[in-house]
């Protein structure tokens, strides 16, 4: 599944504080709220990508321990994983 992210000319490393400002500054709310709306979807993309590598990651730790007949440690692998992605669910992005 491809997440596309709409494109916007780049903003100089740096520079985001003082072009958001200096747009407010000149009265063009819209494009600081564009620049920041862009920048909050990268931020959001980012993390669901995460998320996704850390499911990922545990479930295929959660199956080697189930291979291994671990059950104890699967299920406390599973206990841990479930508790990491819900305390990342719930960062307010």
């Amino acid at each position: 599944m491809a997440l596309l992210v709409a494109s916007r000319p780049p903003i100089p490393p740096g520079q985001m504080t003082s072009t958001i400002y200096g747009h407010l500054r000149e009265g063009r709310c819209n494009e600081a709220i564009q620049i920041l709306e862009y920048e909050l979807q990268v931020v959001r993309l980012l993390v669901l990508s995460l998320i996704t590598e850390l499911i990922s990651t545990f479930s295929k730790v959660q199956w080697l321990h189930l291979v291994n007949l671990s059950y104890a440690s699967a299920e406390l692998s599973y206990k841990q994983s479930s508790a990491v992605i819900a305390s990342i669910c719930t960062l307010s992005v």
